[in-house]
């Protein structure tokens, strides 16, 4: 089974990620942002629909979950992060995002981060799982 957190920069991927492996027994963590740097989050439809064919085609159940939070929320985060120069390139990419949202929101399962600390949000996706 994969467990398949999307959502832009500033969503919590990686520290919802973290606190979710305690949770599920026999969970791998890997990192959101190192497997990111070869497979960016997936906003083109077209992408996913290939990708989760042929997991599913190889008989990997996938479970996508949608990290969202308010456009205000995301760009607090985003600018509070140390890594200077990849601030403009992700607040750029935040269009990109909202225009996939209706489509991850249909594919996926969507847990709101605005006000749930990662642990919350962990939590809630482990209960979703069963």
């Amino acid at each position: 089974m994969i467990v398949w957190l999307n959502g832009t920069f500033g969503a919590g991927k990686t520290s919802t990620a973290r606190e979710l492996v305690p949770l599920v027994p026999g969970a791998r963590y890997f990192d959101p942002e190192q497997v990111g740097f070869m497979l960016q989050t997936v906003l083109i439809e077209e992408y996913w629909q290939e990708i989760s064919a042929g997991l599913r085609d190889a008989g990997i159940p996938v479970h996508l979950f949608v990290l969202h939070t308010d456009q205000e929320t995301l760009t607090r985060r985003i600018e509070a992060a140390d890594d200077v120069p990849a601030r403009k390139w992700r607040l750029e990419h935040l269009p990109a995002y909202a225009g996939a949202f209706p489509w991850l929101s249909r594919e996926g399962q969507v847990v709101d981060t605005t006000l749930q600390p990662p642990a919350e949000v962990a939590r809630s996706i482990a209960d979703r799982l069963g």
